[in-house]
């Protein structure tokens, strides 16, 4: 599973260009295969304990910085308009920069930093997608009538102007949970690397070594020929407990990572600017994270739970079988919750604990695509 949401972990979504909304629908209704592509990057550096800001980490340059990028190959196969197969393989490469303090002591002074890397594979994803209503009137559709008329209110052979797409599939654990590292201290005067291997920081690793049930919803529904509303969520469900790789974390509760649930919830408005040239603007709110208690099963383990919110401003294209986008959403929200080994720890000791987590000012996606 790929992963700025919290310290650089973030719910993998369906590529944007898999979605033909509004009057693209209608235009090219499609059945067969597409190929795709997508790109994503952040820089995670800004460490927050809920919604509190420690702006003296960035002072101090103590601060984690997490860089991750993360390229997204794929095939889809659709048996009908309605109803399409799609299979993902994310590789990834991902950077950690940690300080090293002087005489290890987190209040002295920061006299270096130390890099960990893990990159490859990541979490491969199989998912299952179909729409509630053919996207395209028959010419012998009925008159909608009743709760369903929004959903299918087209003239016979037009896209509906309304529609919802659901998805399921499987998230399989292809990608390296326990990427080593050897991390830098400070001893007797110098930098010097631990002679013991460890594994790299939950963050960057690029699986997390569970499978997960991916649940996508996908509604638009067009307000005039050129203006569409949608709203879009997925959430992975990992019915696991942890992985078993060691952190090395003074929080006993701690001991091992977790394998977390992850949530990606938007909602927004597409502006058809150019039906001709297939050009379209897009403005909406993101909001991506991780829950402190999975939806199945126990929450037990190491975790960085939180979430963001930005503002998504998009830009797409569409024509001639070929599609791209551009999306930048910039985060004006951060909160890290408290987690599950956070409460057990105060529960054992009656002393208040809450970890922080680094968080992306920005993030960046692109995409393109190609039918066949």
């Amino acid at each position: 599973m790929a992963q700025g949401c919290v310290a650089g972990r973030c719910p993998v979504t369906p590529s944007p260009h898999l979605s033909f909304v509004g009057a693209e629908l209608g235009d090219r209704p499609f059945a067969g295969w597409q190929a795709f592509a997508g790109f994503r990057w952040l820089r995670s550096d800004r460490h927050f304990i809920g919604t509190d800001e420690q702006e003296e980490r960035q002072e101090r340059g103590s601060e984690v910085i997490n860089e991750l990028a993360s390229y997204d190959l794929g095939l889809q196969y659709s048996f009908n308009p309605r109803f399409s197969v799609s299979l993902d393989v994310p590789l990834v490469e991902n950077d950690r920069s940690s300080p090293i303090y002087l005489e290890n002591n987190r209040e002295l002074p920061v006299v270096g930093r130390w890099d960990s890397h893990a990159n490859g594979l990541g979490d491969m994803r199989m998912s299952f997608s179909a729409w509630l209503w053919d996207p395209v009137v028959e010419a012998s559709a009925p008159a909608p009538t009743g709760k369903g008329a929004a959903a299918v209110a087209a003239a016979p052979g037009a896209a509906r102007r309304g529609n919802v797409r659901l998805g399921i599939g499987v998230d399989a654990p292809t990608g390296k949970k326990d990427v080593m590292t050897r991390r830098k201290t400070y001893q007797n005067g110098k930098i010097v690397a631990d002679p013991e291997m460890r594994a790299a920081d939950q963050s960057i690793q690029p699986g997390d070594g569970g499978w997960g049930i991916p649940l996508d919803l996908y509604g638009y529904y067009n307000l005039t020929d050129r203006v569409t509303a949608y709203v879009q969520g997925s959430y992975l469900v990992t019915p696991e407990t942890d992985n078993g790789v060691p952190t090395l974390r003074s929080n006993p509760f701690e001991e091992v990572m977790s394998i977390g649930d992850t949530f990606m919830v938007r909602t927004g408005f597409e502006w058809l600017v150019s039906p001709s040239a297939g050009l379209t603007l897009g403005l909406g709110l993101r909001s991506e994270g991780q829950p402190v208690r999975d939806m199945i099963g126990s929450s037990d383990g190491f975790r960085r739970p939180g979430m963001n919110i930005a503002v998504e401003p998009s830009v797409s294209w569409m024509k001639g079988g070929w599609s791209a986008s551009v999306s930048v959403p910039v985060v004006f929200y951060n909160e890290r919750f408290q987690s599950v080994p956070d409460k057990q720890w105060e529960a054992a000791t009656g002393v208040p604990r809450h970890g922080d987590a680094a968080f992306a000012d920005y993030y960046v996606m692109l995409s393109i695509g190609k039918q066949f």
